[in-house]
């Protein structure tokens, strides 16, 4: 759906389920910049505060994240003419492409994880300790030593990003 909010001015809602159902993207084509609410991941601003790194990761909190439908939501985004990106957990990126492509490879990998952690002991906490492991080597690929502080910041997401993959597999796949 188009808007018009001025003269020469307009704002394209798009549709953009995969963290949430009811999820809408909100693209300006004049600034070339997506307010994109959960559906294009979170960053971590404590970890570029602390370390000068960025980190973006996508949200899947319970109970209606689908990673099928998170992968073609950011595809979407991939076609527009997009330079920055609006996030809501946390702040405005200039490297658009960048956050989308990198979460569109953490989105997969969370499925395979979630769907081997299930396989191997169908619990949210086994899922939280494999989605850890992953976090904390892609962590430790970036330069952030095993023992920093920082690595803390990231366990509420790692808890309730489990959760939300969990009760994903539990309910649509294994249902």
């Amino acid at each position: 759906m188009e808007i018009e909010i001025g003269p020469n001015r307009r704002l394209l809602f798009i549709d953009s389920p995969g963290h949430a159902y009811h999820h809408y993207a909100v693209y300006d084509p004049q600034s070339k910049g997506l307010f994109s609410g959960d559906a294009a991941g979170i960053s971590f601003p404590k970890l570029q505060k602390e370390l000068g790194f960025d980190f973006y990761a996508p949200s899947s909190s319970p109970t209606q994240f689908n990673p099928e439908a998170m992968l073609a939501t950011l595809h979407k985004f991939l076609k527009l003419d997009l330079t920055q990106l609006f996030i809501t957990h946390y702040g405005r990126h200039s490297d658009a492409r960048k956050v989308i492509e990198k979460n569109i490879e953490r989105t997969a990998a969370y499925d395979r994880i979630a769907r081997e952690a299930f396989a191997e002991e169908p619990t949210w906490e086994h899922t939280a300790a494999r989605l850890r492991e992953f976090f904390h080597y892609e962590l430790e690929k970036m330069g952030v030593p095993s023992n920093h502080p920082v690595r803390q910041a990231f366990e509420f997401d790692i808890q309730m990003n489990a959760k939300g993959m969990f009760h994903y597999i539990q309910t649509k796949v294994h249902s």
